[in-house]
């Protein structure tokens, strides 16, 4: 595990200086990305759980949720 300046937790796989592979990122709100990494960007399959306790599982593309995914409501239990 390896904490950044700004307190962003990150473990996981790394190519070089760059995370790469699985891995699983937390940020000191409390949010979390765990998935698939490459280059620097979330890529490939994750989720990512907002402090608030909604998420979203799914495609994610240049760091960004893109393709196919579940977007869940934690109060509500709302469901995309």
């Amino acid at each position: 595990m390896i904490r950044f300046k700004n307190n962003i937790e990150y473990d996981g796989e790394w190519l070089g200086n760059l995370r790469d592979g699985f891995g699983k990122q937390k940020w000191p709100d409390g949010a979390i990305y765990e998935g698939e990494w490459v280059d620097n960007k979330a890529e490939g399959r994750g989720k990512f759980t907002h402090a608030n306790g909604d998420y979203y599982e799914g495609d994610w593309r240049d760091d960004k949720a893109n393709g196919y995914g579940i977007y869940m409501h934690s109060k509500t239990g709302a469901k995309y």
